[in-house]
């Protein structure tokens, strides 16, 4: 039986996590938020590099993550996956590098989850993602999107923040135009659009974590099955 509360075990299974993308700026948060929430005994790190982060709850596996022999074993006995990984282009070096971390790689391990019988696998995409689009970026994410799907896990949830506000290691100029722009486009984004408000990591990190935990009463998308589409206005 589970309950609402963040921070009691009391009458809780302890949960187990598993986290990929952990050193960005969506990751780490999910990182600490799980690492203070009562409800997790353990929370598995998996990347190229380590996060920086000290607790008795974290596991940290340094992994290539282009050895699925290296990764399936992360899976084992884990409740729930989280993956943050993204990039662009211009960090990635080429379209094809691009895809290969944005679509590519959370194939690969929504098949490893479900090889393992991961009872939940959340992701972040993007608002706008869809399969069909002209744009590269919103293609590959909604790809992703599609084939994630299709492969049938248990319990699937995607967010799609929008514009994600806060400070980054790297260098992205069309974020930085939009950041500055937000605080004088989110009193007209009001209703549907409230869903293209720029929104936090930290609350990005949040829904991920409701959901997963079937506790997303403020977002709002679609659902197909065991797959549920959510866009974060009501976080932001």
């Amino acid at each position: 039986m589970t309950t609402k509360s963040k921070n009691s075990v009391a009458d809780v299974p302890a949960l187990s996590a598993l986290v990929f993308g952990g050193t960005g700026v969506v990751g780490r948060s999910l990182l600490e938020q799980l690492l203070a929430d009562g409800r997790y005994a353990e929370v598995r790190a998996a990347g190229r590099s380590a996060t920086g982060l000290s607790n008795a709850k974290l596991c940290e596996q340094i992994v290539d993550m282009g050895d699925d022999k290296q990764l399936a074993p992360l899976f084992a006995a884990v409740d729930q996956v989280f993956c943050c990984l993204g990039t662009t282009i211009k960090i990635a070096g080429s379209k094809e590098q691009f895809r290969a971390i944005d679509y590519e790689l959370p194939i690969r391990l929504g098949k490893l989850a479900k090889a393992a019988g991961t009872p939940q696998f959340t992701i972040v995409s993007a608002m706008g993602a869809d399969a069909g689009s002209k744009i590269f970026y919103n293609r590959v994410k909604g790809e992703m999107q599609r084939d994630l799907a299709a492969l049938g896990l248990p319990a699937l949830d995607i967010v799609q923040p929008s514009l994600l506000l806060g400070s980054r290691d790297d260098s992205r100029p069309g974020e930085a135009l939009g950041k500055l722009a937000m605080p004088l486009l989110k009193p007209l984004l009001q209703g549907r659009l409230k869903d293209y408000r720029g929104i936090q990591p930290a609350a990005v990190a949040e829904a991920m974590i409701d959901f997963a935990n079937q506790e997303g009463q403020r977002g709002h998308g679609q659902s197909d099955g065991g797959c549920a589409i959510h866009q974060l206005g009501d976080y932001a």
